[in-house]
């Protein structure tokens, strides 16, 4: 309270107007996806006993593979919700005339991912087994790679009919396959299969609303990622986040944020549009997919960011930044993104994962963090505040020099007022570190012709993630302030 000593005089001091920015509770990840097994429609905290154990471990198709790219970042423990559609199928007829019913091949896992057209699917192939009395099945799993499709094949031989045989197909083929299950649909027959090819087909994708329903049974916060990149789910999931209570008296929602993977093969523009479509502080878009070696087909394919982000994210303390943060398990890019696209990516809110081409010891790293948790809403204040110091700060500098021979004191006035500023409030403890660039590199000679002065300001604050960036052009009529 003031200090009322001399009537009508009094003085007041106010500590400058620095963002508070609360310090959050960890995020926990949480995974909605199909699986070869488990619970539907519940979360449960598993670890990756559990998921081997209980949800059928990493089987084509399945979520399992974005659960174990969230364990490899470090993590021990994520919550995951089985949702489950309609898996792909064939019926395979026997030999006898009129033929019956003999085989049905059924996907592992659930969704259109194993429905065979244009070579993208899989399918089977009945042949004549190297024995007598055998048959030999083939399946070809199809996937998309690059402008094309790789292929994956199991071959069993020497399968018999006769469920007492020791090459009985039922008990091989689902004991062995990592696509596919398989019934006998005539015990009792004698007749083989009929030689062939095969395609599974109408399989469907889940209807995720009831795992998204089951969010709301999970308190704290969360880091939610999907294994679709469905519109409509996702349009879904962010409805869902955003009506999350918080766990605060004062804070009407929780920290939690939702991390969502534009389309496999999505150029620059797709991933910005998504980024724009959604254009909510608690939905992070991700950048391209990433070749990683899948240990179970022995073989690597490309996954989408979001697990790995995700992953990244909840082994941190939320007010780390995941900048320089070391990415597990990356290859390759889906395709190659230049420097100037993963910048184009970030100033669109799209956060991505990059090899620094520049310096390739240091390998993968995550660009463009934001604190995890509700100080993600406070970045826009902060950089709005920091942004509202620099324009009051340089206001004084329009019309100042510009366009004279020697605009040195210019830059040195400038950078010194901010210097001031900045450097009592580091001081006082109130950011963590500043710097201030205002020299000949950021004022080439053909912009000074011009009459404009360029200040660059990059601030740290405490509790938010990354360096906030700035740029002041003081101009002969104007101050323009933007973020970098």
């Amino acid at each position: 309270m003031a200090d009322y000593t001399i009537p009508g005089v009094y003085g007041e001091e106010r500590a400058p107007a620095v963002p508070s920015v609360r310090s959050p509770a960890p995020l926990r990840g949480a995974l909605i996806g199909k699986f070869a097994a488990g619970e539907k429609n519940k979360f449960v905290l598993i670890d990756p006993v559990t998921l081997e154990s209980v949800y059928g471990g990493l089987i084509p198709g399945s979520a399992a593979y974005l659960a174990a790219h969230f364990f490899n970042q470090g993590n021990s423990r994520l919550y995951v919700c089985r949702v489950q559609g309609t898996s792909a199928s064939v019926t395979i007829p026997d030999q006898k005339t009129p033929p019956a019913d003999r085989i049905k091949l059924t996907a592992r896992v659930d969704g259109t991912w194993a429905n065979y057209a244009n070579n993208i699917g899989i399918k089977a192939t009945i042949a004549a087994g190297t024995l007598p009395g055998t048959f030999k099945l083939t399946l070809t799993w199809g996937y998309p790679f690059q402008n094309s499709y790789q292929t994956y094949t199991e071959a069993f031989d020497n399968l018999s009919i006769d469920p007492d045989a020791v090459r009985y197909f039922k008990t091989i083929i689902n004991s062995q396959s990592k696509l596919v299950t398989a019934d006998d649909l005539n015990p009792t027959g004698t007749d083989l299969p009929t030689t062939g090819n095969y395609s599974l087909a109408n399989g469907d994708e889940p209807d995720y609303d009831d795992g998204i329903s089951a969010l709301s049974a999970i308190r704290g916060n969360l880091c939610i990622f999907l294994d679709t990149q469905d519109s409509n789910v996702i349009s879904a999931l962010q409805t869902a986040v955003n009506n999350r209570s918080g766990i605060f008296p004062d804070i009407s929602a929780d920290g939690s944020i939702a991390i969502v993977s534009a389309p496999q093969f999505s150029d620059v523009n797709t991933i910005i549009q998504l980024a724009a479509s959604l254009a909510d502080p608690r939905m992070a878009v991700s950048g391209p997919y990433k070749l990683i070696r899948d240990p179970i087909i022995n073989t690597s394919r490309y996954f989408p960011e979001s697990s790995i982000l995700a992953g990244i994210r909840c082994r941190l303390r939320p007010e780390q930044s995941w900048t320089n943060k070391p990415a597990y398990g990356i290859l390759d890019n889906e395709y190659s993104l230049s420097r100037a696209e993963h910048s184009t990516l970030i100033e669109n809110g799209v956060s991505t994962i990059d090899r620094w081409l520049d310096d390739p010891t240091r390998g993968w790293r995550v660009l463009a963090g934001v604190a995890s948790d509700k100080s993600q809403l406070y970045v826009r204040v902060a950089k709005d505040w920091i942004a509202a110091v620099e324009l009051s700060n340089s206001a004084w500098a329009v019309g100042e020099l510009q366009g004279e021979s020697d605009p040195d004191p210019l830059r040195t006035s400038l950078r010194a007022q901010s210097e001031s500023f900045w450097s009592d409030l580091k001081k006082q403890n109130r950011i963590e570190r500043y710097r201030i660039k205002c020299d000949s590199e950021n004022n080439p000679p053909s912009q000074v012709a011009e009459g404009i002065c360029t200040k660059d300001v990059e601030i740290k604050l405490f509790r938010v993630a990354d360096v906030i960036r700035i740029r002041l052009c003081a101009g002969t009529e104007s101050v323009i302030a933007t973020e970098k």
